[in-house]
C-alpha cells in the first residue's frame, strides 16, 4: 500500500472512520480522485483506472452530516471546501434543499503540471484551456499562476469563484505562490469581480476558472483589450464545441454569417452564405487537454478558428509528457531547413504516422499558418469542391500540391516528392497545375519538384560565378532536358551541391541531366563524400539525385517496408 500524501489525508480526515479505512485499503490510495457519497447507496471511490465500491452498507444522513459539519459554508454554486486546502466538496440537494449527496474531489498542487506551456505563458500569451470535467484544467492554471507570480515576478490576480484555485478560507493555499486571490460572493457576479480586479488592483495577469456565460465572455474581452494577459478555462473538449456555443463563441472572436457576392460565391463553390470570424479572439492560444499528460496546443487561435470555419481541421501541436517533471519540446513551425506544410483534408495523426515511419521528424513540420508554409498539400477533391484553398494560396503566393486520396502510400510519395527524394511525374502524387492533373491548371501552383533546393543551388552557382570560381550557370532547371557535356562543370556542380546544401542543411538535391559517362564521374565524387544517390529520369533526362544521410537511411528503411509501398 502506497503512503498517502498530505493532500489526500486532509480530505480523508473529514470522512467517517469506516469510509476512511476502506479507502486506505485500496491499492490506488495515492491516486484518489473523488469520493462519492449518495444517501441510501454504497460509497464509491474514483481513481484514474475507474470506480471502486468501498462498502456494501449504504450511506446514511448521519454520515453526510458528519462530513458537512467539518466544511465551510456552501455557496450559491453548492460548493464548499476545507480550510486552506484545495479540496472541493459539492452537494446534491432535494426539493427541500436538504443535502442528500456529496462529491468530494481531491485537490492537488502539482509542480510542473504546466511545464508544457511554460514558454507561452512567460512570453505573455493569453491562454484558454479546454477539456472535459476532471481532466486537470484547474490544476494547470493554478500552476501557471504560481509560475507567473514567482518565476516571472508578475502581478497576478486570481478570480476564484468557487475557491477551487486558491483553496477554502481567507488565507490562500501556498500552491498559488505570490499570486493574489479575489473571492466572488455570488457566482452570478463573477464578471463584475473580473472588471473590478482590473480597475482596482493593477494586475498584469488575470486568472479565471470556468468562463461559462455571455457576461463573463464579454468581461474577458474587455480585460484583453486593456492589455492584460488572460489565462482561463472553459468546458468543451475541442474548439468546435466553443464555436457552436453561443455563450462562449465570443472568446474566439465571435461567429458571423456573411452573405457573399455572386463572383465571390462562385469562387467559393457556389455558397452564398458562409460563417466567418467576426473579430480577433480574446485569447492568443488555445489548449485542448486530451488527457492529463497529453495536450494539443493551438499557438495561433485566430488561424485555427478560420480553418474550422472554412471546413478544414484545426490542427495543433500535440505532445505528451512522460511525467510532470519532463518538459517536452513542441513541434514548431520555424525549424531550420525543414519543409513546412499547410495540409488540407488530411488528419494530423495520419501525416505524423508517415513522417515518423520515414524518420523525417526534423525535416517535415505541419503549420497552422499559411504564411509560414513552404507549400500546400491538399486532396484533389477539396481543391475541386471549394476555391478557398486556391484563394488563400494565391494571396500568400504558395504552391499547391494535390494528391488523390489520403492513403499512406500517397502521403509517403507526396512527402518524398516535396523533399526531392522522388519527384517523378505520373505517380500517385501530382502537382496542382500539371496538365495531367484532374483539377486543371493553376497559375499559383509550383512547377518545380524541388523549388527550395533548386533555388539554393542556382543562387550558389551564380555567387561562385560572380567570384570567378564557378563555371557559367546552365540554362536548365530540375526538369530541364538539356544535357551538359562538360565534365568539369558537372563535377563542380556536384561539389557545390554537397558542400553547401546536402551536408550542412540536410536537404536532398537533384543535379542537371548529364551524359552517362559524366554521371559515372559524379557518382564517384558522391561516393568520396560518403553520401548516397539515386538516378532518376530516363534518356536525355537522366540525372543524379544526392541524398543527405538521414533521408538516405529513411528511404532504404521505407522501401523495405511493405506497409508503405
Amino acid at each position: 500500500m502506497c503512503r498517502a500524501s498530505a493532500a489526500v489525508l486532509r480530505l480523508e480526515a473529514a470522512l467517517p472512520t469506516f469510509i476512511r479505512r476502506a479507502i486506505s485499503n485500496c491499492p490506488e490510495h495515492e491516486q484518489l480522485v473523488e469520493v462519492v457519497l449518495d444517501l441510501g447507496r454504497p460509497p464509491l471511490a474514483r481513481f484514474p483506472s475507474g470506480d471502486v465500491q468501498l462498502l456494501d452498507s449504504p450511506v446514511t444522513l448521519e454520515d453526510l452530516q458528519h462530513v458537512v459539519s467539518q466544511l465551510g459554508e456552501f455557496g450559491g454554486d453548492n460548493r464548499a471546501g476545507i480550510d486552506r486546502t484545495l479540496h472541493r466538496i459539492s452537494c446534491i440537494r432535494n426539493r427541500d434543499l436538504k443535502i442528500i449527496g456529496l462529491t468530494c474531489r481531491v485537490g492537488r498542487a502539482v509542480p510542473g503540471s504546466a511545464a508544457m506551456v511554460a514558454d507561452l505563458a512567460k512570453a505573455g500569451h493569453s491562454i484558454l484551456l479546454l477539456g472535459r470535467p476532471g481532466i486537470g484544467k484547474t490544476t494547470a492554471i493554478r500552476e501557471i499562476s504560481r509560475m507567473l507570480a514567482e518565476e516571472s515576478a508578475k502581478r497576478v490576480v486570481i478570480i476564484d469563484t468557487s475557491n477551487e484555485i486558491g483553496g477554502d478560507g481567507d488565507i490562500p493555499h501556498p500552491g498559488i505562490g505570490r499570486a493574489r486571490r479575489m473571492q466572488v460572493p455570488v457566482p452570478e457576479q463573477q464578471h463584475r469581480v473580473m472588471i473590478e480586479a482590473v480597475e482596482n488592483h493593477m494586475p498584469e495577469v488575470i486568472i479565471i476558472d470556468e468562463i461559462g456565460t455571455l457576461a463573463e465572455s464579454a468581461a474577458a474581452r474587455t480585460i484583453a483589450q486593456r492589455g492584460v494577459q488572460l489565462v482561463g478555462t472553459a468546458h468543451g473538449i475541442a474548439l468546435e464545441n466553443l464555436i457552436k456555443n453561443p455563450s462562449l463563441s465570443d472568446l474566439l472572436g465571435g461567429i458571423a454569417s456573411v452573405t457573399l457576392g455572386d463572383d465571390e460565391a462562385r469562387r467559393r463553390g457556389g455558397k452564398k452564405s458562409v460563417l466567418e470570424r467576426a473579430g480577433p479572439p480574446t485569447f492568443d492560444t488555445a489548449i485542448e487537454i486530451l488527457e492529463r499528460n497529453k495536450w494539443r496546443v493551438h499557438t495561433n487561435l485566430a488561424h485555427a478558428v478560420d480553418r474550422i470555419l472554412a471546413g478544414g481541421a484545426a490542427r495543433g501541436e500535440s505532445n505528451a509528457a512522460a511525467s510532470t517533471s519532463d518538459v517536452p519540446e513542441w513541434r514548431r513551425a520555424g525549424e531550420e531547413g525543414a519543409l513546412h506544410l499547410f495540409v488540407v483534408g488530411m488528419q494530423d495523426a495520419d501525416m505524423w504516422e508517415v513522417v515518423k515511419g520515414l524518420g523525417l521528424q526534423g525535416h517535415v513540420v505541419l503549420t497552422e499558418s499559411l504564411e509560414e508554409a513552404d507549400a500546400v498539400l491538399a486532396l484533389r477533391a477539396r481543391v475541386k469542391e471549394g476555391s478557398w484553398v486556391r484563394d488563400l494560396a494565391k494571396r500568400a503566393n504558395k504552391p499547391i500540391y494535390a494528391i488523390k486520396t489520403a492513403s499512406t502510400s500517397n502521403i509517403v510519395r507526396a512527402l518524398r516528392t516535396l523533399l526531392g527524394i522522388d519527384p517523378s511525374p505520373g505517380t500517385v502524387f501530382a502537382r496542382q497545375g500539371d496538365p495531367a492533373n484532374e483539377v486543371g491548371s493553376d497559375p499559383f501552383s509550383s512547377s518545380a519538384a524541388t523549388p527550395r533546393a533548386e533555388g539554393d543551388i542556382a543562387q550558389l552557382v551564380q555567387q561562385q560565378q560572380d567570384e570567378g570560381t564557378a563555371p557559367p550557370p546552365q540554362q536548365s532547371s530540375v526538369v530541364s532536358r538539356s544535357v551538359a557535356q562538360n565534365s568539369t562543370d558537372a563535377l563542380e556542380e556536384a561539389r557545390l551541391a554537397m558542400e553547401q546544401i546536402v551536408l550542412p542543411r540536410g536537404q536532398p538535391i537533384e543535379l542537371l541531366p548529364r551524359a552517362a559517362e559524366v554521371l559515372e564521374m559524379q557518382i564517384a565524387l558522391v561516393r568520396d563524400f560518403e553520401l548516397s544517390y539515386e538516378l532518376v529520369g530516363a534518356g536525355m533526362n537522366l540525372r543524379l539525385r544526392i541524398l543527405p544521410r538521414q533521408l538516405s537511411f529513411a528511404a532504404q528503411e521505407v522501401s523495405s517496408n511493405k506497409v508503405y509501398w
